[in-house]
C-alpha cells in the first residue's frame, strides 16, 4: 500500500515526540524514510541517531547510503571513509565505496 511509509513515518514522529532521544527510534524512522525515497530526511534522522552511537559502523553505512540516495556523492563517500576506519573488513561498506568512486565526476 502506497500510504503505509507515511503512515510507519507519522507513527515514529509521534512517538518520539514522547521520547525524543532514542536513537534507535531515530535510526527505524530514517530506514523507513529511506525505503520511501526520502533520503534528506533520512539522512536527518540517521544523524540523529548517531548522536547516541557515533562509532557505530553500520549506522553510518545506512547514513551514506542515504547520502547517496540524496545525490550527496562526496558527503557518502566522505562518510565511508569513517566506515572503513571504524571497520576496516567492512564488506559492504568497501562495495558502497566503489560504487561511490565510480558515481564520483572526475574533475
Amino acid at each position: 500500500d502506497a500510504g503505509q511509509p507515511d503512515e510507519a513515518v507519522r507513527a515514529f514522529q509521534r512517538v518520539l515526540a514522547i521520547g525524543p532521544d532514542s536513537g534507535r527510534l531515530h535510526g527505524d524512522l530514517a530506514s523507513v524514510l529511506w525505503r520511501a525515497g526520502r533520503w534528506n530526511e533520512a539522512v536527518d534522522e540517521y544523524r540523529r541517531a548517531l548522536v547516541g552511537a557515533p562509532e557505530d559502523p553500520d549506522l553510518r553505512l545506512l547514513l551514506a547510503r542515504a547520502l547517496a540516495g540524496a545525490g550527496r556523492i562526496e558527503e557518502a563517500a566522505s562518510e565511508m571513509e569513517r566506515v572503513l576506519i571504524l571497520a576496516p573488513a567492512h564488506s559492504e561498506a568497501r562495495a558502497l565505496k566503489s560504487a561511490l568512486f565510480e558515481a564520483e565526476p572526475i574533475d
